[in-house]
């Protein structure tokens, strides 16, 4: 049987993610498998089609649509000449319509039912001749000029704008008053994307003063495919408008056009009374690297909304490869404002700003706040200061779970022996996720196995409720990193690879596919500097390669564990990656389409 792959997904590669960090869930299964198509299962529903009431033949539409099959779109088209059921033609001219695929052949069947009696069959006859390159627009002008229905309209009018290159300006004018304001809107808007718009500039700008909010939105979200000469006139119209919708769509289209013209307005609506109007405007300050940019972004970092501080960090440390920002942000570690304290230790954090070490160390002993705290405790981990060793060390017992997690974190940073102890204390913190995983990953960015060896097979062992697959797959991207790597803790990777080993209702499970995974990749890097390793990797990744089609019926006796298609892969590039060899990434699997007709019901006469 021949199967019809339509959308090959690959595997990502695996070492870059392992070397950043731990396998996660979303990391080894991004999602569904792609669908793939049987062409019996193709045949099969072309047969049914002519032997179904309407219902089943609406399931069998819906079914080869999905099927995103060459074959099953040609069936579709040929159904749009034959259909006599106008309920039954709309569910035909919609599935083509979401297709990939076009048909040209299909313009002669399209223009009669752009008028046809049933109003979803001209919805979508006009959507999908819409899309036809050779299409004739006067055709779908005309309908919108006479067509009654606002649905239909308004898709007539969305399919226009589209295709707005195909219609000259002064069609679209004629809507500009249309009673229905999406058609209104659409015109407008097609008209200020023409070459010639500057030509109607006045007219324009009295439609951002004097049109609906269906106009002004259309134009202001609009303005970044918009001409210079019409651009920034517009948008100093619309950034005073009363919709703070409209006043978004300008602050993110400022950002869009990736030209400095409409720069000078992010001032004004970095100041805005609406918070996502200033967070629109700080993503786009980011796109600058100014000193305007840098003072609003920094002026932004004391906001009242968590999100709009949020993003102006991440603009200030999107424009600090271009533009002094460390020395402008220095300046606000004592600030007032504990909001802006928090975003200036953390930006030079980020920044690995050691030259004002001395003034973020000050802050450890005057703050107060959590949140604060743990602010100064991250930049000075990321500046290595030492200096700083025993006070943020004094600070792993704290009850704040934000200060434990960053003094995890900054320990491994800092490299003191001294404080291995607490460490290997916080690696086992009951009440923080977050931080036991920074501990852990401490333990894997110092890389003392002598040190830590025990501690990270305890982790290993350990299936109590606090202790997670999360917090085992760090332990093992910590074993990866650590030098030496005990022998103990090699035998335990493998049984947690390839033996059940968590407790759940009265039986034994494996651990999660993220585990597994990180402790093939754990053992391939220890093999790499441990010939001793290499026994263990190659016994783990034997046991992570059976293929479940590898058609040997002996394959799986007396095997414990089958593995999933993530885990085959992780082992397919773990061994490449053992080897030295360049690996590429795999198609993932596919699934089959699912064919549910539910309850199917005959027409009665």
């Amino acid at each position: 049987m021949s199967l019809l792959t339509t959308t090959i997904k690959l595997f990502p590669l695996f070492l870059p993610i392992w070397q950043d960090g731990p396998f996660e869930g979303q990391t080894l299964n991004a999602g569904p498998y792609p669908i793939r198509v049987e062409a019996k299962l193709v045949e099969g529903l072309k047969e049914g089609w002519a032997h179904g009431d309407q219902h089943l033949r609406s399931a069998i539409a819906q079914q080869l649509g999905a099927s995103r099959d060459k074959g099953a779109f040609d069936f579709l088209v040929k159904q749009v000449s034959r259909e006599t059921d106008a309920r039954m033609l709309a569910t035909v001219l919609q599935q083509l319509a979401a297709s990939s695929f076009t048909a040209s052949s299909l313009t002669a069947d399209l223009v009669p039912l752009l008028t046809h009696d049933h109003p979803p069959v001209r919805y979508w006859s006009a959507v999908l001749f819409g899309r036809l390159p050779m299409a004739d627009l006067t055709q779908l002008g005309l309908r919108l000029r006479d067509e009654p229905r606002p649905m239909v309209r308004e898709g007539l009018s969305a399919v226009l704008l589209e295709r707005a290159d195909g219609v000259g300006a002064e069609f679209f004018k004629a809507f500009w008053n249309d009673p229905n304001p999406v058609v209104a809107a659409d015109a407008r808007a097609a008209v200020a994307l023409k070459p010639n718009a500057a030509g109607l500039l006045n007219e324009l700008k009295g439609a951002c003063t004097q049109g609906t909010v269906q106009a002004r939105y259309a134009l202001a979200s609009r303005l970044q495919r918009m001409d210079n000469q019409v651009a920034p006139p517009l948008a100093r119209i619309l950034t005073k408008d009363t919709h703070a919708s409209i006043r978004s769509a300008v602050a993110r289209a400022v950002g869009g056009r990736g030209k400095p013209d409409l720069l000078g307005l992010l001032p004004a609506l970095a100041a805005d009374t609406d918070p996502d109007v200033r967070r629109q405007a700080a993503a786009s300050l980011g796109k600058f690297p100014t000193g305007d940019s840098r003072g609003v972004l920094i002026r932004l970092i004391g906001d009242s909304r968590n999100l709009v501080r949020m993003q102006a960090e991440e603009g200030l440390l999107a424009i600090a490869g271009d533009i002094k920002v460390p020395q402008a942000v220095a300046s606000k570690i004592a600030d007032s404002n504990a909001d802006v304290r928090y975003h200036a230790c953390r930006v030079l954090g980020y920044l690995e700003a050691k030259e004002y070490t001395s003034q973020v160390f000050t802050r450890l002993a005057q703050e107060k706040r959590p949140r604060n705290i743990g602010a100064v405790v991250f930049a000075l981990g990321r500046f290595r200061a030492t200096a700083a060793t025993d006070p943020i060390a004094a600070l792993a017992p704290h009850t704040a779970p934000e200060i434990r997690e960053q003094v995890g974190a900054a320990l491994g940073l800092l490299n003191a022996p001294r404080t291995y102890g607490i460490l290997k204390t916080l690696a086992f913190d009951k009440l923080s996720p977050e931080t036991r995983l920074a501990a852990i990953r401490a333990m894997g960015i110092i890389g003392d196995g002598d040190a830590f060896n025990e501690t990270l097979l305890t982790l290993l062992k350990s299936v109590t409720n606090h202790i997670t697959s999360s917090d085992r797959a760090m332990a093992c991207w910590s074993i990866g990193r650590a030098r030496p790597v005990s022998l103990p803790v090699m035998k335990r990777l493998v049984v947690q690879a390839t033996t059940a080993v968590i407790p759940a209702d009265g039986m034994m499970e494996f651990d999660s596919d993220t585990v597994l995974a990180s402790a093939a990749f754990a053992l391939a890097q220890c093999s790499l500097a441990d010939p001793k390793a290499r026994t263990h990797a190659e016994e783990v990744l034997k046991a992570h390669s059976l293929a479940i089609d590898s058609g040997d019926p002996t394959a799986f006796d007396n095997v414990e564990m089958v593995p999933t298609p993530e885990i085959f892969e992780v082992a397919r590039q773990a061994k490449a990656y053992l080897e030295g060899r360049t690996v590429q990434p795999a198609p993932r699997p596919t699934r089959s389409i699912e064919v549910s007709y539910g309850r199917i019901r005959k027409t009665q006469y």
